[in-house]
């Protein structure tokens, strides 16, 4: 892409996983995945997505960055505990160390340029831990949660209440103090890094809100809104913030 190219609407990357191909003659091969949730839910709110693939040095990180006017960190898998100081329990999930690196170096390159941040689920994980936060590795093996945060309906489908704090940005965006959120997690931010705010729990007082205090906009939430904003549309406001804050 030309660095010369002007786009009139905001540019915003989403960070990607990688998955195998299962048929045809790449069969075994790997693939590059988002889920598309998050495209469609980026382009209704005015950006432009783009995915971007895990790369392994600083200047090609640096070239995706400079792309890019906002980032969204996307789901996924486990972020590996060596990354805030922990060696894993039983009860972590599967790893990819590649995306982690990754993902960490977006974080801090992005929040460098000063370059808005949505981190979603794994993504608040993510970013709590690019600014030196920790997480319960597994929250039934450390909180015990009263309420269900793996749910087994369908993804659109709100499970519990999260309470948000007034004044926050996420409530000055859902222009709510409750919402009904879905909710696909073993893993939760445990301390909360330096510079950030909770600003939103669910009843059984887990973190489902984070954002960093004083910058433009650098959000984290632990639900799935690209997974309800069809059906809910109080979850596109999240989006449309976002994307609006990529603009100035």
């Amino acid at each position: 892409m030309s660095k010369n190219i002007k786009f009139t609407r905001p540019v915003i990357g989403i960070s990607s996983n990688l998955g195998m191909i299962e048929t045809g003659t790449c069969t075994g091969r790997e693939k590059v995945t988002v889920v598309y949730d998050y495209v469609k839910a980026i382009a209704l709110a005015g950006g432009i997505p783009i995915i971007l693939p895990i790369v392994d040095s600083d200047e090609q990180v640096m070239a995706q960055v400079e792309l890019i006017d906002g980032l969204l960190l996307s789901g996924g898998q486990d972020v590996a505990p060596s990354y805030y100081g922990e060696q894993p329990e039983p009860s972590l999930g599967a790893v990819l160390l590649e995306r982690d690196v990754h993902e960490l170096a977006l974080v801090k390159m992005t929040h460098q340029m000063n370059k808005p941040i949505l981190g979603i689920c794994r993504g608040i994980q993510v970013l709590n831990i690019a600014f030196g936060g920790t997480l319960y590795q597994d929250i039934a093996s450390h909180h015990q949660p009263v309420l269900q945060h793996s749910q087994k309906s369908k993804p659109e489908t709100p499970a519990h209440t999260v309470h948000i704090v007034e004044g926050s940005l996420l409530h000055t965006l859902l222009e709510s103090s409750a919402i009904e959120t879905n909710t696909f997690h073993h893993q939760a931010v445990k301390a909360v890094a330096p510079g950030f705010a909770v600003t939103a729990k669910t009843g059984d007082q887990l973190i489902e809100a984070i954002e960093r205090e004083g910058d433009r906009f650098t959000l984290g939430v632990q639900w799935h809104p690209e997974l309800m904003h069809r059906h809910h549309p109080v979850m596109q406001k999240l989006f449309d913030g976002f994307v609006n804050a990529a603009k100035r």
